[in-house]
């Protein structure tokens, strides 16, 4: 059973968009990552792409665990489809943390629907 939708693959070309375009900056914005965030994550993830609770928990975990607080909540911006505020975060990032951004977005999903499949037997 597939995870993910057509509307998943632009989702997430219009995020790393978005990343990529935003500019950036060196300041510093969010210092950590709360329970709350993650959930917060799973919770726009599940409401803006489509490809199920396995796979959005999946990906939360992943971004609280490898991201760094100001990424992180620039991709929790970008994901809830608050445009201004990712992109107010975005310019407030290094260029190395947009990218970094971006990579996470465009691998995360994929490797969170891939071993959802290996774990469903596809």
């Amino acid at each position: 059973m597939a995870m993910t939708s057509a509307k998943t693959p632009t989702l997430i070309l219009a995020l790393a968009g978005t990343l990529l375009l935003a500019g950036c900056g060196g300041g510093d914005n969010t210092n950590t990552i709360t329970r709350g965030d993650r959930n917060d994550l799973q919770q726009a993830c599940e409401a803006n792409t489509n490809t199920g609770e396995a796979v959005c928990s999946c990906v939360a975990d992943l971004a609280r665990d490898e991201l760094s607080p100001p990424v992180f909540h620039m991709v929790l911006a970008s994901v809830q489809g608050n445009n201004e505020r990712a992109s107010q975060l975005s310019n407030e990032m290094t260029l190395e943390q947009n990218t970094e951004a971006a990579a996470f977005i465009f691998g995360a999903f994929a490797q969170c629907a891939q071993a959802g499949a290996e774990t469903s037997g596809e």
